[in-house]
């Protein structure tokens, strides 16, 4: 059923954003994939319990993108007495981002608190279950490698020819402290050049 869905939004050319939590559910992703032969049309969203076994199959039968939701590193302490042994498995960002695997944040709102600036704090602290990354790979996960995620090309950087869309911050993120960051607030948006917003 999902080889047969991934086949058919490729004849159309979409995408097929598919929610797979646990390694069983990410397991049968992974086997519609190498049956379809059309990962690049495949995003997976959360894929959050990913064991030895599931990153190998992940780098031999790569989705196109996969989308995580930070925060549930936080929220999500209750995996520790679910999981056991296994929770040093889940949200394994970093790993994911260096084997090559095209990373994107999202907020999962209304589920978790839908600002980025919480979300880029829960990806970097290091006191939550799964793995921190950098802050740099933190805020490309909601502009670079985001935008790439919704195969954008003309949003995700401030570069001559894209779509001036940015926010000012309160304070540096790559200056602050991992304390500081949950902190930090949205100072003025800019939408295609435009001022949208200013507090």
């Amino acid at each position: 059923m999902i080889t047969a869905n991934i086949l058919k939004v490729s004849k159309h050319g979409f995408m097929l954003a598919i929610h797979a939590i646990g390694d069983r559910a990410i397991e049968e992703i992974i086997k519609a994939i190498r049956e379809s032969k059309f990962g690049e049309n495949v995003r997976i969203e959360h894929c959050s319990l990913t064991p030895p076994d599931i990153l190998h199959e992940l780098e031999e039968n790569r989705p196109y993108a996969i989308t995580v939701q930070p925060h549930f590193r936080i929220s999500d302490w209750w995996l520790r007495s679910r999981l056991g042994e296994r929770v040093k498995w889940v949200y394994m960002f970093n790993t994911l981002l260096k084997r090559g695997v095209l990373i994107a944040s999202s907020s999962d709102a209304p589920v978790e608190p839908f600002n980025p600036i919480l979300n880029i704090w829960a990806s970097v602290t290091k006191d939550a279950i799964g793995e921190h990354v950098s802050k740099d790979d933190a805020l490309k996960m909601y502009t670079v490698y985001a935008a790439k995620a919704l195969k954008e090309d003309n949003i995700g950087m401030l570069k001559k020819g894209f779509k001036a869309d940015f926010v000012v911050l309160s304070s540096d993120i790559y200056e602050a402290s991992i304390d500081e960051i949950k902190r930090i607030e949205v100072e003025e948006t800019i939408i295609e050049g435009k001022v949208v917003y200013r507090k």
